[in-house]
């Protein structure tokens, strides 16, 4: 059994040193006083005065009583004080008896003793003080007010008054002494708790300056003044730096579909992964210079200094990027290194109030002082590189190289003219033909964005729509398309009533929420059969998380429209989620169709897919044809539908 421990309060903890010795001094008054007002106890009790031998007797038993209660209340300088002015009270009774107080007055003045204790534990000790001073005052004015009736002394004890007013006067200047020490104490204490609150404000005012609030990570300004003094330091010492620019793939889908709540958490988790994956004299944050929440406690830094000062920076540039700056870089083995743990970091799903969120990071590098001397520069060619990673695939990174300047450039003209075009309708449709195989009668259209701009030129679809997604106006996009695809198929539906409508749809607008109301608002108002119209989405959709996907998929079946999967054959579909994704026609990508007419490989390999499709009861359409060999040897091979050049090229609605 361990030995029993002993608690031991600290002594007058609440105090300073000077006002410990103050308490101290005034304990030792207390006793005086006690003893001394013993003593006139004994002398009034003898003299026939039981009344005053009363009164002092009270007053010696509350300053025992305030003695004893020092240490057990912690308010030494409280009860030495509150014994002090009992003392004095009573003592002053004592004196004005003997100038003749009048038995009421004697009686009010019994009062004080009970008073004053009442008046200490209600209004606490500056009030303590100031009505100490207020009821002295009060006993040395009672004569001028007729509180008291001048009486005869007796000569015998006359000594013994004048000595009793001596020690009374002497006791009231103690009191107004020791009220104005504890007032200057109150004060002082105030001020010491004043500046400890200031110094706690401003740590806070300065945390929050420097770090990001949601992520606890150093925000742009700190990550800034950090990678500043790491570049002039790499330069002094002739070392290399590399800065990687880091975006997460998928976030903004996360964000619309699930809300901002699962998103702020997503990032926070994310943080905290990137903080546990970079090696101890990284830094990482968000915005540009962070350390997840907790995982660090900034040390070694001076007033109004960088809380970051002393680490290398991670931060957060804003939204879902993040930058990480590594020191000390001997070559390309080193970043490599920390981007596979960044990667490994971030590939265990997620879990986020309930939901089990899946995610991946395109990082783009650039390195000191080859790819940028200061700040700017590292920061502009370490986005064009993560953007050149988003471009290749996602889920990668890429070095900075000079051509990437350009393409920065020309993304950003094309994202500042693509606004502009959203805004004023400018993007156009086309529409190609698509025709059976049985009669090679037109079975449908498809719409195919089509955008020149007075200042670029004709921009392809494949790069002003891959501008679209990652600058978030694929929404407003699709939404334009969709309204004016099906006002101009109105027009051939009058034409071809038996006509469909093939209208492409990028995996970012089915994880949108409303897509499904916008998309049968538009068909309502082109007066369009919802089951006419056929959803062509991409392997994108079976290569993210299938779960949101399917859920739109399956609701606009529902409602009788058709969906397509589109270039299927390229990207990384899963047969098991191509089983599981409810799909209606499956469309071989030109790739398989080019080389069928003269390769036998690809004539296994696509007759292989018609198998595959019509095997899961799907149809099948083959774009990209271009000979009457291609033809010819689809539709043996059981295709349903084609799609190319050969059949008709996009052209503008009047002219199908």
């Amino acid at each position: 059994m361990a030995p029993e421990q002993t608690l031991v309060a600290e002594p007058m903890p609440h105090l300073s040193d000077r006002g410990r010795r103050q308490a101290r001094v005034l304990g030792l008054a207390t006793v005086v006083l006690g003893t001394i007002g013993g003593a006139y106890a004994l002398q009034w009790m003898l003299m026939g005065a039981p009344e005053v031998s009363a009164l002092l007797l009270v007053a010696v038993v509350l300053a025992v009583w305030n003695l004893r209660a020092m240490p057990r209340h912690g308010r030494p300088l409280l009860a030495g004080h509150l014994a002090t002015a009992i003392l004095v009270l009573c003592l002053g009774v004592t004196s004005w008896y003997a100038g003749g107080f009048s038995d009421p007055a004697l009686a009010w003045m019994a009062v004080v003793p009970v008073t004053a204790a009442v008046l200490t534990n209600l209004i606490g000790m500056v009030g303590w003080s100031i009505a100490t001073i207020a009821i002295v005052v009060l006993l040395w004015l009672a004569p001028t007010f007729g509180w008291a009736t001048p009486a005869v002394v007796p000569e015998s004890v006359r000594p013994a008054f004048d000595l009793s007013n001596r020690v009374m006067s002497l006791f009231a200047l103690s009191v107004l002494a020791g009220a104005l020490l504890q007032v200057e104490e109150t004060i002082s204490a105030t001020l010491r708790r004043t500046n400890r609150r200031l110094e706690r404000r401003t740590s806070q005012l300065q945390s929050l300056a420097w770090a990001d609030s949601l992520t606890g990570l150093p925000n742009r300004a700190s990550c800034r003044r950090q990678i500043v003094r790491e570049v002039l330091a790499a330069s002094r010492h002739q070392r290399r730096l590399a800065l990687l620019f880091i975006d997460l793939d998928g976030f903004k889908q996360i964000n619309d579909t699930l809300g901002h709540d699962v998103g702020d958490g997503l990032l926070k988790r994310v943080a905290t992964r990137l903080a546990e994956a970079l090696r101890g004299d990284d830094l990482v944050g968000r915005g540009l210079v962070a350390l997840a929440p907790g995982a660090a406690t900034f040390t070694g830094r001076k007033d109004g200094e960088n809380p970051t000062a002393g680490f290398e920076p991670i931060g957060r540039l804003g939204g879902d990027e993040f930058t990480v700056l590594l020191t000390n870089v001997s070559d390309a083995t080193d970043v490599e290194r920390v981007c596979r743990r960044v990667q490994d970091s971030l590939s265990t799903p997620f879990k986020v109030r309930g939901h089990e969120l899946f995610t991946a990071a395109s990082m783009g590098i650039a390195l000191y002082p080859d790819d940028g001397e200061d700040v700017d520069s590292l920061l502009r060619n370490a986005d064009a590189a993560m953007y050149e990673a988003k471009r290749l695939g996602r889920g990668r990174w890429e070095y900075y190289s000079s051509a990437l300047s350009d393409v920065g450039r020309r993304r950003l003209a094309v994202e500042r003219r693509l606004r502009k075009a959203v805004e004023r309708n400018d993007i156009s449709i086309a529409w190609q033909p698509i025709c059976g195989t049985a009669d090679s009668s037109l079975v449908a259209v498809e719409a195919l964005a089509r955008w020149t701009d007075e200042e670029l030129g004709e921009v392809s679809p494949e790069e002003f729509i891959a501008v679209a997604e990652d600058s978030g106006l694929i929404d407003a996009l699709g939404s334009h398309l969709t309204a004016r695809s099906t006002s101009e198929f109105a027009h051939l539906r009058a034409l071809y009533p038996d006509l469909r409508l093939a209208l492409n749809v990028s995996a970012l607008q089915l994880e949108a929420s409303g897509f499904i109301e916008d998309l049968f608002r538009h068909l309502s108002t082109a007066r369009v059969p919802a089951e006419t119209v056929d959803i062509e989405v991409t392997e994108t959709v079976l290569l993210r998380d299938p779960g949101p996907a399917r859920d739109v998929l399956t609701r606009l079946r529902g409602r009788g429209v058709r969906i397509v999967l589109d270039d299927f054959g390229i990207g990384y579909s899963s047969l098991d989620r191509l089983r599981r994704v409810p799909i209606d026609v499956l469309k071989i990508d030109r790739s398989f169709i080019a080389d069928c007419d003269r390769s036998p490989r690809d004539r296994a390999l696509a007759r292989g897919i018609i198998q595959l499709a019509h095997g899961l009861e799907l149809e099948v359409v083959a774009e990209g044809v271009e000979s009457e060999a291609q033809r010819a040897f689809l539709t043996d091979a059981g295709c349903n539908s084609l799609q190319g050049f050969l059949i008709g090229p996009p052209v503008p609605w009047e002219s199908i």
